[in-house]
C-alpha cells in the first residue's frame, strides 16, 4: 500500500504535456532533426506556428531550412529551451535568438549536444548565415556544443566553457578559428572582455558568469568579487545573492524563487501519522512549480 501511495504522489506531482504556464507562453517544440516538412514555405509556416510568441520551449528548438527572405523575428521571444537547440541548413543571414538565456538539455542532439549548429552555408549560391545572435545565452546545463560547416562571424571568439557545464565533461566540437573574409568588417568591440562577442557592438559582447568568478563562488556570479556569487540554485547568472535574484533557475522556479524541488502535493501529518494533502503543494511543469495545470499548451 505504501509503495503504491509513493508512486501516486510521483505521478500526480508532474504536469504532463497538456499544460501551460500562465505567466509565460509555453510551446511544445519539435523533433524533426534535419527533415524538411513539405516545401520550404510549408516548413517555414510550421515553424512560425510552433514558436510564435513562445517564451519557453518544453522540448527542442529546431531552426532548419530558413532562407534569406524569411522573417525570423518570431524567434526573439524565446528565453528557455528544455531540450536541445538545432540550427542547421539555413541561409538566412541572421538567426535572432538574442533573448535565449538557458538550454537545459533534457534531450540532446545525437545524444551529446545541447547546441548543434550545422551546415548553415550553401556552396552553390554562396548564401550563408553570417550572424548567430545568442547574446543572452549563458547556460547549457547538459550537453556540449557542435559546430560544423558554418560561416557566421565571431563564433570562434566565444568562450564556450563559460556556458557549458564542465562537471558533466561535455563533448565539444568547436568553431573553426578561420573566419570568412567578410568577417573582417564585423569584429568584436574593443571593450569586449577576452575579445569575445556574438556580433559587432558593445551590446553583443559575451556575458561571463563563471570564468571570471571569485574562487569562493560555487557556480555562477555577476562579477569578479567574492560578493558577486550567485545563489547555488541559480542558472545563467544573477543580479544578487538570493534565490530570487537568479536570471534562471537550475532546477525549479516557485513564485519567482529558485528551489531544488516544488512543494509536494502530500505532507506528513504528525497527529494523524499519515500523509495528507498539502494545501501549498504544486505540480512540476518543466522547470516551474504551478498550482494547477491549464488545459493546453499555447
Amino acid at each position: 500500500m505504501a509503495s503504491r501511495l509513493v508512486k501516486w504522489i510521483i505521478l500526480t506531482s508532474v504536469c504532463l504535456g497538456c499544460c501551460a504556464l500562465t505567466e509565460r507562453k509555453v510551446c511544445q517544440g519539435i523533433t524533426n532533426r534535419l527533415n524538411l516538412l513539405g516545401s520550404k514555405e510549408d516548413h517555414y509556416l510550421n515553424m512560425v506556428k510552433t514558436y510564435s510568441n513562445c517564451t519557453v520551449v518544453l522540448e527542442n528548438l529546431e531552426i532548419t531550412h530558413m532562407e534569406g527572405h524569411h522573417n525570423l523575428s518570431f524567434l526573439m521571444s524565446i528565453e528557455e529551451v528544455g531540450g536541445y537547440v538545432l540550427i542547421a541548413l539555413n541561409t538566412a543571414e541572421e538567426i535572432p535568438l538574442q533573448n535565449l538565456r538557458i538550454i537545459r538539455g533534457h534531450s540532446l542532439y545525437e545524444g551529446s549536444f545541447g547546441l548543434a549548429v550545422l551546415s548553415n552555408y550553401d556552396k552553390v549560391t554562396g548564401n550563408a548565415t553570417k550572424t548567430l545572435l545568442l547574446t543572452s545565452l549563458t547556460e547549457i546545463l547538459k550537453g556540449g556544443v557542435k559546430f560544423l560547416y558554418n560561416q557566421p562571424c565571431n563564433l570562434e571568439t566565444i568562450k564556450w566553457y563559460d556556458i557549458v557545464n564542465g562537471d558533466n565533461k561535455p563533448k565539444m566540437v568547436l568553431p573553426s578559428d578561420i573566419s570568412p573574409s567578410y568577417c573582417s568588417k564585423n569584429r568584436c568591440d574593443s571593450s569586449c572582455l577576452n575579445g569575445s562577442c556574438w556580433a559587432p557592438g558593445i551590446q553583443n559582447c559575451q556575458t561571463f558568469t563563471k570564468l571570471n568568478c571569485a574562487e569562493q563562488c560555487s557556480k555562477r556570479c555577476k562579477g569578479p568579487s567574492p560578493g558577486d556569487c550567485c545563489n547555488e540554485h541559480c542558472a545563467a547568472g544573477c543580479t544578487g545573492p538570493r534565490p530570487n535574484d537568479c536570471l534562471a533557475c537550475r532546477d525549479f522556479q516557485d513564485d519567482g524563487v529558485c528551489k531544488d524541488s516544488c512543494p509536494g502535493l502530500m505532507r506528513y501529518d504528525p497527529n494523524l501519522h499519515q500523509l495528507v494533502p498539502n494545501p501549498h503543494g504544486k505540480y512540476n511543469f518543466g522547470a516551474t512549480c504551478v498550482k494547477s495545470c491549464p488545459r493546453k499548451i499555447g
